[in-house]
């Protein structure tokens, strides 16, 4: 089996425990524990264009 790479959205929707990625969006209730976990991620892992669109669809 191939070891395929989590797309940075969903494995930011995973760490959150939300069900849908839309969830993500406009939402104020990150907690502390939550982008804690967001920090934890390698930020080698994906590029600056995957970090810049996950960032602007939550925005």
């Amino acid at each position: 089996m191939m070891n395929e790479k989590i797309e940075l959205l969903e494995k930011i929707r995973i760490s959150t425990d939300r069900n849908y990625i839309s969830g993500l969006r406009n939402n104020i209730a990150f907690t502390y524990t939550q982008v804690n976990k967001i920090l934890f991620f390698s930020i080698d892992d994906y590029s600056l264009d995957e970090w810049n669109n996950a960032i602007k669809y939550i925005n």
